[in-house]
């Protein structure tokens, strides 16, 4: 009996062992077989699926901080006159098919026109374009000089695929040629507008690197046509092949619904839908050029309708809108330029960039910077040795010293290389904003990634303040132009340098016959130590006995935001004079307007008027020590004043010292300033 169960036990072993063995050779049989079926699969479409290419573009104007390490890249990609964008298929129909978003129908591009390449490298130009339709993401067109009659092999329409049926993908992708990958149908996914038809998706394993391509059976009969979607994180989506019938023989269909936002007001989005129909056959580059200017228009005309709502004069913007109190309130000298923005709240406000950083360059030279809204902000210092007019008229002597703080680059071979500078500008343009200030714009090709640099820049004492935006050339053509004009209405600049780049920079706009409110009715002069300042708010006429300036004293000026008779203009509101403040003989003059806010200002606005007003410290006309410095700060109301409560607006006079326990001299020097200093409208 024991010999029986031995024996028993020896044979359940055997079994057991022998099946392990069979599993294992089983799945080892398994995966040839799927690799053998992805090469029997290749080998049957290969003929009939095609790069589609765009001629390599050329760069010109582009400096890097090193030659480019091409030499890493394998000779095949590295000497190819053309680029890949997408792959396309020949069906039995004798059209080609493939995605339509890679062909940039709407979009503004620097690449093109489209060829399609085979399996042994001869081009064919893509000429009519049977039909298309954006919504589906398909296109099916003819190929110059390319007779499908004597195609050897194209691809039929297969039956529709059930969930977790096995497919394949095929792709051209950059290196590699064409890639057959294989997967099951995963879902179907209803489009989500209308619900119109259902999308084909597949397992991420089977997502090819670029789209176009066919999604095909094991006999190689087409399915679908790999598309891109919005969001998606790879292509795994693909258009039934049987929705390309759907659309009208001879038909063009363009359905885009997209959302329409300025960057300072983000939180207020627009849906809009941009709807085309064209008769085909028509070439390629017909349709792009009708389509392109077509859409571009329409987001332009977008634009413009927001601006009379929105804008800086507009019935919802910050002068009559939340927000519009404090904005038109304020007249500090800011320490970075401010931009008017809509808030999270709805309301609008002061923004600036949440970190900004400042480096200090030769000769006297430095940038403050810091991005938001997808923008590059800064303020490039001028040199000393670089004349006025030079360094704001040509591009190049602030956008170079923006590229050294903010890399921008180009990887090749794995490296990301620096662009020391964009060159000479493409084109150059000048906008005259809400408030009568002339911005220089300059826009700049980043080939290499189809994309583009635009620069708005506005002229101050100190250099230049520049708003950089980079993107694609679609975005920079169509929605940054717009944006930073939009911007550009709503900056409250920083108005601080040396009185010698103050004399500078007034010259040069006398020069260049540049209208620059408000600095079309002032007047500023110093000589022999003495100062003279002439504005519609504040004048000053300090002598040398009070305060002795020299080329290197500091002046600071606060221009705000007005609103009068309906209309938005700018005026001098505040005045800084300041010297070193790290020598011994340092003083300080602040000298402002300061605005009654109206009842809905934040509530630290009216706490501080009341606190102004009614002269609470430190408005006390009493000098006061601090770190060592004597300070006095003084609240002066109009003449003819009855009642505090009542007024409209006081003025505040500011003083320091360096040392303490300077009230004698600081007292004297507060009463001469007062004479001297006059108040306007």
């Amino acid at each position: 009996m024991k010999r029986k169960l031995k024996i028993a036990a020896f044979f359940a072993l055997f079994l057991c062992t022998a099946n392990f063995f069979s599993f294992a050779q089983n799945k080892n049989s398994t995966q040839k077989t799927q690799a053998q079926l992805i090469k029997e699969v290749k080998a049957k479409i290969e003929k009939a699926v095609f790069e589609v290419v765009v001629p390599k573009p050329k760069e010109e104007n582009l400096v890097y901080m090193y030659d480019l390490p091409f030499e890493f890249i394998d000779d095949s990609i590295r000497n190819d006159k053309y680029l890949p964008v997408a792959t396309a298929f020949l069906a039995d129909d004798g059209l080609f098919y493939s995605a339509c978003a890679p062909f940039k129908l709407l979009e503004q591009t620097q690449y093109g026109p489209y060829y399609i390449r085979d399996r042994s490298g001869n081009v064919y130009k893509i000429d009519m374009v049977e039909s298309f339709a954006t919504n589906r993401g398909f296109i099916a067109f003819k190929a110059e000089g390319f007779d499908a009659k004597k195609a050897k092999i194209t691809l039929k329409m297969g039956a529709a695929p059930g969930t977790n049926t096995k497919v394949f993908t095929a792709a051209y992708e950059l290196g590699d040629g064409l890639v057959v990958r294989t997967g099951s149908v995963t879902s179907k996914t209803d489009e989500s507008v209308n619900a119109e038809w259902k999308w084909f998706r597949y397992s991420p394993a089977a997502a090819p690197k670029t789209s176009g391509g066919p999604l095909v059976n094991q006999n190689g009969e087409v399915l679908g046509i790999i598309v891109p979607q919005p969001n998606a994180d790879a292509l795994t989506y693909a258009l039934p092949f049987s929705e390309v019938q759907e659309i009208a023989p001879h038909t063009g269909e363009v359905i885009h619904h997209f959302d329409y936002a300025m960057p300072s007001m983000n939180k207020k989005k627009f849906a809009h839908k941009f709807y085309h129909e064209l008769a085909l056959p028509k070439s390629l580059e017909t349709i792009q050029k009708t389509l392109r200017t077509g859409f571009l228009r329409y987001r332009f005309e977008i634009a413009e309708h927001l601006v009379p709502h929105f804008g800086a004069k507009g019935n919802m913007g910050f002068l009559y809108s939340s927000g519009s109190s404090d904005i038109l309130s304020s007249g500090t000298v800011p320490a970075f330029p401010l931009v008017v923005g809509l808030s999270n709240a709805n309301k609008w406000v002061f923004q600036q960039p949440q970190d900004i950083y400042e480096e200090n360059l030769d000769s006297g030279g430095g940038i403050l910077f810091g991005g938001m809204m997808g923008t590059m902000f800064a303020i490039v210092k001028k040199p000393d040795d670089v004349p006025f007019d030079k360094f704001c008229l040509e591009s190049s002597n602030y956008i170079d010293y923006i590229l050294m703080v903010n890399e921008i680059s180009r990887t090749v071979a794995g490296e990301a290389v620096p662009i020391m500078s964009f060159g000479k500008a493409l084109k150059v343009d000048n906008y005259k904003d809400a408030q009568g200030r002339t911005w220089y714009i300059d826009y700049w090709n980043l080939p290499f990634a189809d994309s583009m640099a635009v620069s708005y820049a506005l002229p101050l004492p100190e250099g230049i303040f520049v708003m950089l935006s980079v993107a694609d050339t679609d975005t920079v053509t169509a929605l940054s132009c717009k944006a930073l004009e939009f911007e550009a209405d709503c900056v409250y600049p920083r108005y601080v340098s040396s009185l010698k780049n103050w004399k500078d920079f007034l010259a040069f706009l006398k020069k260049t016959e540049t209208t620059y409110p408000p600095f079309d009715n002032f007047t500023l002069n110093f000589s022999d130590g003495n100062f003279s300042l002439k504005s519609p708010v504040i004048s000053a006429e300090i002598a040398k006995k009070t305060f002795e300036v020299t080329d290197k004293t500091t002046l600071g000026l606060g221009v705000a935001f007005e609103l009068k008779d309906n209309t938005l203009k700018q005026k001098v509101r505040s005045m800084e004079l300041y010297t070193n403040r790290k020598s011994s003989d340092y003083k300080y003059v602040h000298f402002s307007e300061n605005i009654k806010p109206a009842s809905d200002a934040r509530p630290e606005a009216i706490s501080l008027w009341k606190q102004k007003i009614n002269k609470g410290t430190p408005y006390t006309a009493i000098p006061y020590n601090q770190n060592n410095f004597t300070f006095y700060d003084e609240i002066i109301f109009e003449p003819g004043t009855k009642d505090r409560r009542n007024a409209s607006r006081v003025f505040l006079l500011s003083c320091e010292m360096a040392g303490n326990d300077k009230t004698a001299e600081m007292k004297a020097f507060a009463e001469e300033l007062k004479k001297n200093i006059k108040l306007g409208n």
